[in-house]
């Protein structure tokens, strides 16, 4: 699965090339699902189905391209949580977690 671990999670980030809302300058989103996107945005601004992206296979370093917009799959990266509220640089070298 390129360089995304396997259980690594992910985002959609759709890159469009002009702005797909009226008023907005904004072109890039971000998304948890394929689907989600839809939601957001039709078809006709996407350019295709969302049958056509999950039979398309977006990865890590084969991002979908077409004439309105780019859409890649990105990890999202997580601070390390030991155990209740204290994160790893809270714990100090020789204490137990919580």
């Amino acid at each position: 699965m390129s360089n995304i671990e396997k259980n690594q999670e992910t985002i959609y980030r759709v890159s469009f090339r002009t702005p797909p809302e009226p008023d907005s300058r904004e072109t890039d989103f971000n998304f948890h699902s394929l689907a989600a996107i839809y939601d957001r945005f039709t078809e006709a601004q996407i350019g295709c189905k969302v049958t056509h992206l999950y039979n398309y296979g977006i990865m890590s370093g084969r991002p979908y391209v077409n004439k309105l917009l780019t859409i890649t799959r990105e990890p999202i990266y997580r601070k390390r949580r030991i155990s209740g509220s204290q994160s790893v640089e809270e714990t100090a070298d020789n204490e137990t977690p919580v």
